[in-house]
C-alpha cells in the first residue's frame, strides 16, 4: 500500500523536470541493498553512466579516500570504496549532475546543495552516535531531505518564486502553510511521494514527513521513539539545525546554536561531546564539498559560536565562501555553473588531451564567402576527430556557415566534454583514440543527458555490414571519407531540421505540461477546499476521519500505537448567546491555531462539528497521551482572545482513547473518546480524560 498520494507523483513526474537519479544510479541503489551482491555485477551495470564512472573514479583516486596506489579499474575503484560508500556516492552525484540549476530564478541552487550536503554528513554523525540508526543510510537521508523544495521549485517555477518572496526565509510552518494555499501540496508531502516512487524504505518516507517537528525537543533527555522512522526524522530535524549554522551568517544563528545543543540534550548526550562531533562534521562537509565540487563554508568551531551566542554578543558573520575545503587566505572561487547557450567554451580534460573551440560569429574570405549559403541559426557541433588536418579544415568550413564549433581528439575527451556541453550534433570519426564512434555513440545513448544528440559518424568504409552496425549503435546519419564538404552541408542542413523540430516537441511538450500543472493545481485547490473547514482553516470532519481510517490501517499493519482526542470548548454556547455569532467565531478561530500549534507536524486536528474538535496521533500512547492532551489544554487554556467582538480565554475538555488489542474498529475509539469527553466534562471542564487500552 502507499504511503503517499500517488496523484501528487503523477503531476510532479508530468513537468519532465522532476530532479531525479539516472536510471543506473537507481539500479545501483537497488542492488546495494543486496549483501550478496558482487563487485563485478556493479561494475556491469556502473560502467553504463559513464559521467557517473568517471566521478566514482575521481573520488577513489582522490586523496580524500585515503588512495595510495592509483586504480584505473572500476572494479578496483569499488572494491576500495566499499558497497555503502559506493551505494551513496551514486546517489549524490547523480542527483548532482542533473539539477545543479532550474527554472526557478528566486531559488537559490547553490545554497540548496551547500545546505543539502552540510545536513547530509550531519544526519550521518548523529546517526552514529545514535547506534540505532544506519549511517550511510543517514547520509543519503539528509542529503535528500528537502527534495521536495528542489522538486516544487523545478515544476512550479512561478509560483514557486512567489512562495519564496511571501516566506522570506521566515519559519518552517510558514513555507508549508505558503506553499499549501498556492499548490495544494507541501515540500514534504512531495519528498515523501519522490522518495517512496525511488523506493526507499517506508521509514525513511515516515522521517520525510515528521522530519520538521521538533516539539520532542525539551532540553532534557527524552525516550528514542519505538518508531524507527520517527526516530530518524528526529535525527534530521536536529542534523537541519546543524546545516541552518553552516550556511546562516547572519543574527538567527546565536538561536540556532542554542537550539542544536537543546536538540543534543533531548537525544541524550552531553554538551561537550555533541560540540565535539559538530566540529567534526564540519571537516566532514568541507571534504565532500572539495569531492562533490559543491560550495561550502569556513565556520568558527561550535564552542566559539556557543560562547558568541551565549553572551549574545554582535552578529555572528565569520563564514567565508570557498569551494571544498576551507582555505586560510580570503579569497574565493565562483561556483561552477552548467553551460549556457551561446558560443562554445574551451576546456581542457587532462595533460594528455586538448579541446579546441571556434568562434560562433561566421569569418569569410574572399575565396569562399560564396561558396555555400549561411545558415542560421547555426548548430553547437562537437568535431570529434584525431586529425589535425581535419579539425582545422572542418572547424572553418563549418564556422563559416554560421555554427558553433567544439573539437575533441579522442573518444574519451568527446565523451566528457559531451556530457559537459550537450551539443546538439556529434560529427566523429569512426576510430578514434581511447574511445572508438560506435562505442562514443552507445555510451551518449545510455546517458538521459545525451541520448537525443544528433550523431554523424565520418568513415572511410560505406559497406552494408558496417553501416548497419553503426545504425544498430545509434548513429543518425554518415558521411564518407575523404569528406565533400558540400554534401556534408546538405546533410547538416537535414539535421538541422529534424533537430528544430525536436527541439519544436519539446518546447510543445514542456507547454502542454505547465498547462496540465495549472489544472492540477486548480483540482488540489478544489480538493484542499473540499477537505478544508472554511472558517478555522482546519481539516474537516471528512478529511479528519480519512486521516483516521489510514492511521488504523496503517497502525494494524506495523503495530505501532495510536489514539484519538476528541476537544470541545467549555460553555461555547454562552460565548454565543452573551457576545453574538461573531465572536464565536473568533473563538473558533482562535483556538484552532492554538490547538494546531500545540501538536506534532504529523498529528491532525480537525473541526468535527460546532466548536467540536478531532485529534489523531499516530505512534502515540498513553504517556504521551498525557503530556499531549495538557499541552493542547494549557495552550488554548493561556490563549487570550483581543478582538472587537471578544476579548477573554476559553477552556476545553479533552477526551482520548489509545489504541489497544481490544478494539475492532475506528468507530470503537471515537466511542470510548466520546464517553471520556463527557467524563471530562462531569469533572468540572478544563480536563482530559484518558481512556487507557486494556492491558494484553
Amino acid at each position: 500500500m502507499s504511503l503517499t498520494d500517488n496523484s501528487i507523483l503523477a503531476e510532479l513526474k508530468a513537468s519532465g523536470n522532476l530532479p531525479s537519479p539516472t536510471g543506473i544510479a537507481l539500479t545501483i541503489l537497488e542492488m546495494a541493498r543486496d549483501p550478496l551482491v558482487s563487485t563485478d555485477e556493479l561494475a556491469n551495470v556502473l560502467q553504463g553512466d559513464p559521467a557517473l564512472t568517471g566521478q566514482i573514479l575521481k573520488y577513489a583516486n582522490s586523496a580524500d579516500s585515503g588512495a595510495r596506489v592509483h586504480v584505473i579499474a572500476l572494479r578496483d575503484a569499488l572494491i576500495r570504496l566499499g558497497l555503502a560508500q559506493v551505494r551513496q556516492l551514486c546517489l549524490s552525484f547523480s542527483i548532482l549532475a542533473n539539477a545543479r540549476s532550474g527554472p526557478c530564478a528566486a531559488f537559490d541552487y547553490e545554497r540548496y546543495w551547500t545546505r543539502s550536503l552540510a545536513m547530509a554528513v550531519s544526519c550521518q554523525s548523529i546517526s552514529r552516535l545514535v547506534r540505532s540508526l544506519n549511517p550511510d543510510e543517514g547520509f543519503t537521508c539528509g542529503l535528500l531531505a528537502h527534495i521536495g523544495r528542489l522538486a516544487m521549485a523545478s515544476v512550479y517555477p512561478d509560483d514557486y518564486a512567489e512562495i519564496l518572496a511571501r516566506w522570506n526565509h521566515g519559519a518552517p510552518e510558514e513555507l508549508a502553510e505558503f506553499e499549501k494555499s498556492m499548490t495544494g501540496l507541501t515540500h514534504t508531502d512531495a519528498a515523501a511521494a519522490i522518495l517512496e516512487d525511488w523506493r526507499l524504505p517506508p521509514h525513511v518516507i515516515t522521517a520525510a514527513r515528521c522530519q520538521e517537528d521538533g516539539s520532542w525537543i525539551t532540553g532534557a533527555a527524552v525516550p528514542p521513539s519505538s518508531d524507527r522512522g520517527r526516530q530518524l526524522g528526529r535525527v534530521l530535524h536536529a542534523a537541519g539545525l546543524a546545516a541552518d549554522i553552516c550556511v546562516e551568517n547572519g543574527p538567527r544563528r546565536h538561536l540556532m546554536v542554542l537550539g542544536f545543543l537543546k536538540a543534543g540534550l533531548s537525544l541524550g548526550f552531553e554538551e561537550m561531546p555533541w560540540i565535539s562531533m559538530y566540529d567534526e562534521i564540519l571537516a566532514e562537509w568541507e571534504r565532500m564539498g572539495g569531492v562533490l565540487d559543491i560550495v561550502t563554508a569556513h565556520v568558527p568551531s561550535l564552542e566559539t559560536l556557543v560562547q558568541k551566542a551565549r553572551a549574545q554578543g554582535e552578529v555572528i558573520d565569520d563564514r567565508a565562501r570557498t569551494r571544498g575545503p576551507a582555505t586560510s587566505g580570503p579569497a574565493m572561487t565562483a561556483p561552477r555553473r552548467p553551460r549556457a547557450s551561446g558560443p562554445a567554451v574551451a576546456a581542457t580534460v587532462g595533460p594528455d588531451t586538448q579541446a579546441v573551440t571556434a568562434s560562433a560569429t561566421p569569418v569569410q574570405d574572399a575565396a569562399t564567402a560564396t561558396a555555400e549559403p549561411a545558415q542560421e541559426p547555426g548548430l553547437d557541433i562537437l568535431i570529434a576527430t584525431d586529425s589535425a588536418i581535419e579539425m582545422t579544415v572542418l572547424t572553418r568550413k563549418l564556422t563559416q556557415l554560421g555554427h558553433r564549433i567544439t573539437c575533441a581528439t579522442d573518444g574519451r575527451q568527446a565523451l566528457e566534454m559531451a556530457l559537459k556541453t550537450a551539443p546538439q550534433l556529434i560529427l566523429s570519426d569512426w576510430m578514434l583514440p581511447k574511445l572508438d564512434g560506435l562505442e562514443l555513440c552507445r555510451m551518449l545513448r545510455s546517458s538521459p543527458q545525451t541520448q537525443g544528440v544528433y550523431y554523424i559518424i565520418n568513415t572511410s568504409n560505406d559497406t552494408g555490414a558496417e553501416l548497419v552496425e553503426g545504425f544498430e549503435a545509434g548513429i543518425n546519419d554518415y558521411v564518407v571519407k575523404p569528406l565533400n564538404h558540400r554534401i556534408l552541408a546538405a546533410r547538416l542542413r537535414g539535421a538541422s531540421q529534424v533537430i528544430r523540430l525536436r527541439e519544436q516537441s519539446l518546447r510543445d511538450r514542456e507547454e502542454m505540461r505547465r498547462q496540465l500543472s495549472h489544472i492540477n493545481k486548480l483540482n488540489r485547490k478544489l480538493e484542499s477546499l473540499a477537505m478544508e473547514d472554511q472558517l478555522t482553516g482546519l481539516p474537516n470532519r471528512r478529511a479528519g476521519l480519512e486521516f483516521l481510517d489510514e492511521t488504523w490501517s496503517r497502525a494494524t499493519r506495523t503495530g505501532e500505537s495510536m489514539l484519538v482526542m476528541l476537544l470541545d470548548i467549555d460553555h461555547f454556547k454562552k460565548v454565543n448567546d452573551t457576545w453574538g455569532h461573531d465572536a464565536g467565531d473568533v473563538v473558533l478561530q482562535r483556538t484552532a491555531t492554538a490547538m494546531r500549534g500545540a501538536v506534532r507536524d504529523y498529528d491532525k486536528v480537525s473541526r468535527y462539528g460546532g466548536e467540536e474538535f478531532l485529534v489523531v496521533c499516530p505512534g502515540a500512547d498513553v504517556q504521551f497521551a498525557h503530556d499531549i492532551g495538557n499541552r493542547i489544554r494549557e495552550s488554548v487554556e493561556k490563549n487570550r482572545i483581543e478582538s472587537a467582538v471578544f476579548t477573554g480565554s476559553v477552556t476545553i475538555s479533552i477526551g482520548v482513547s489509545v489504541r489497544g488489542p481490544e478494539h475492532q474498529s475506528t468507530r470503537e475509539l471515537l466511542r470510548e473518546a466520546d464517553e471520556a469527553l463527557y467524563a471530562a466534562k462531569d469533572a468540572g471542564r478544563n480536563k482530559v480524560c484518558i481512556q487507557a487500552p486494556v492491558e494484553p
